[in-house]
């Protein structure tokens, strides 16, 4: 297959034949061009590694290391980093202040509050929920190096979180143009995914390597997601204050829950309406 020349523009993705809807001719050539393809793929690779350390936190000592797998999360995350790094740095525009601003803040906000209040209200971390510190206080690390851990950690997902909202804000144009023509808002959320081409079994359970999702798009989710996780880390915060509710279990679910779901349906409305504003055809339509 032949890479394109240069990056995807609003008029190379929209000057497509017509399709029946949201579903596009299988024509992905647009992905080989993206800027930053590459960091991408490290960064997304470094991450779902990440997912599975923290799967393995509880699963026995025997059957996964114990230690080593929660050790293995700084390097990593710092590689993630890094390639995150290279990645934002591939987008050529200018990040609005404003947006750039309310998310840094969210941010350092989340986390300044949940560290506080976590260390204020058990500073030997016997009532810390994290699974990945949980399983290094159990296997026996000391309080001194989890707190070391959990420090590094942390600068590297604050890092993490801060340099993909920066790179989203970059790449916004670009990411936009590969959208669909049009759709509903469940198409744009797949494409923004990088599953634009994919049916929905291919985006969902991908079975070979030709149905994973772009990692350019889903860096950017990745980094969506993670904003709204450090929003998330506010309530958490009032949990230790008691103010929000600890009991029954499942009630702990219903925030971060209601989060993604709202994080998602904001994330596909912003992809539609950025797409809309990149095409005078679509806008002359409305």
């Amino acid at each position: 297959m032949t890479e394109p020349n240069g990056p995807p523009t609003a008029s190379d993705i929209t000057s497509e034949p017509p399709t029946l809807g949201a579903v596009l001719l299988p024509d992905d050539r647009y992905g080989y061009a993206l800027p930053g393809r590459r960091f991408a793929q490290v960064a997304v690779a470094s991450l779902v590694l990440v997912l599975l350390a923290h799967v393995a936190a509880f699963l026995p000592r025997a059957q996964v290391g114990g230690v080593s797998w929660c050790v293995s999360l700084v390097p990593l995350s710092a590689v993630a980093l890094v390639a995150a790094v290279g990645l934002a740095a591939a987008g050529e525009e200018p990040a609005p202040l404003a947006p750039l601003l309310a998310g840094w803040l969210v941010v350092l906000g989340g986390a300044a509050c949940d560290i506080v209040a976590t260390v204020t209200h058990s500073p030997d971390l016997s009532g810390e929920a994290n699974p990945i510190l949980r399983r290094l206080l159990d296997d026996g690390v000391t309080l001194d190096s989890v707190y070391l851990f959990a420090a590094v950690s942390q600068l590297l997902f604050v890092g993490l979180t801060m340099v993909l909202w920066l790179g989203l804000l970059k790449h916004r144009h670009t990411l936009a143009a590969t959208m669909p023509p049009g759709g509903s808002l469940l198409a744009y959320f797949k494409a923004g995914t990088g599953g634009r081409e994919l049916s929905y079994r291919q985006w969902l359970l991908p079975l070979i390597w030709s149905e994973l999702p772009w990692a350019y798009h889903f860096a950017w989710w990745t980094g969506v997601v993670f904003i709204a996780a450090s929003a998330y880390r506010f309530y958490l915060a009032l949990e230790w204050y008691e103010v929000a509710p600890l009991e029954p279990l499942w009630v702990r679910f219903i925030a971060p829950t209601l989060l993604l779901l709202v994080t998602s349906w904001w994330y596909a409305a912003w992809l539609r309406r950025t797409h809309t504003s990149l095409d005078p055809e679509a806008i002359a339509l409305e």
